[in-house]
C-alpha cells in the first residue's frame, strides 16, 4: 500500500464488496444462471509502478476504458488475459453454439459495463454523488501497449491508482482479470474525505 492512503482502504473494500453483489446478480440475470464475484485483493500503488505490479508486459489482453465525469472524474480500466477472455465470452455465451469474435466482444463488453457500474454506483451511493460512466473504449493489444497509453494519460492529472483482481465465477470455473481505478489526484482526496477518512 502506498502512502499518503496506507490505512484509509478497508472502508472501500466494504463498498467495493456491496458492488460485487450488485454485479453477480446483474450477471445472473444476463446468463440466466448462477454467478459469483469476489475482489479479494484492493491497493492503492503510484501510477509510476503499475506496470511493475502488473507484469507480463507481453501479455495479450482484452481491456475496457471507461471515462469518469461528474462529482469524480477521472478513468477505469478492465481487463482480461486472452486466454481467460476466451472462457469468460465462452460462458457468457453458452447457450449460442456458435459464437464468432464480434459476439465475445459484445459479451465481454456488456460485462464489463455491469461490474463498472456496479463498483461505481455503490461508490456514488455511500458518498452522494454523481459520477457519470462512458461508454467502453475496447482494446485488444499487448498489455504494455495499453498500459503505456493509459500512464502517459492520467499521469498528468494523479500520482496513484486503485488496484483490484477480479475473480468471477461461472459453473465452476474462476476467471480472473484486473480493474485499475484512476480519479485524478482531487477527485481522490474527496472520496476519501466523503467516506470520512482522514
Amino acid at each position: 500500500m502506498e502512502k499518503p492512503y496506507e490505512g484509509k482502504i478497508d472502508i472501500l473494500k466494504e463498498i467495493i464488496n456491496i458492488g460485487t453483489g450488485h454485479a453477480a446478480t446483474a450477471l445472473s440475470r444476463f446468463i440466466n444462471k448462477p454467478v459469483s464475484v469476489r475482489v479479494p485483493d484492493i491497493s492503492v500503488a503510484l501510477v509510476s509502478r503499475i506496470p511493475e505490479l502488473l507484469g507480463g508486459a507481453d501479455l495479450k489482453v482484452r481491456g475496457f476504458y471507461f471515462k469518469l465525469t461528474g462529482d469524480i472524474t477521472g478513468g477505469i480500466f478492465q481487463y482480461f488475459p486472452e486466454e481467460t477472455a476466451g472462457q469468460l465470452a465462452d460462458a457468457l455465451l453458452h447457450d449460442i453454439s456458435q459464437k464468432d469474435d464480434e459476439m465475445k466482444k459484445s459479451a465481454l463488453m456488456e460485462l464489463a459495463n455491469i461490474t463498472t457500474n456496479s463498483y461505481i454506483n455503490a461508490i456514488a451511493d455511500m458518498i452522494e454523488s454523481k459520477i457519470y460512466i462512458s461508454v467502453p473504449f475496447y482494446s485488444a493489444d499487448m498489455l504494455g501497449a495499453v498500459i503505456d497509453f493509459l500512464l502517459i494519460e492520467i499521469s498528468e492529472t494523479t500520482d496513484y491508482a486503485l488496484l483490484m483482481e477480479t475473480i468471477i465465477e461461472i459453473d465452476g470455473t474462476e476467471i480472473s482479470g484486473r480493474f485499475i481505478f484512476m480519479p485524478d489526484i482531487l477527485s481522490f482526496n474527496k472520496l476519501f474525505d466523503r467516506l470520512g477518512i482522514k
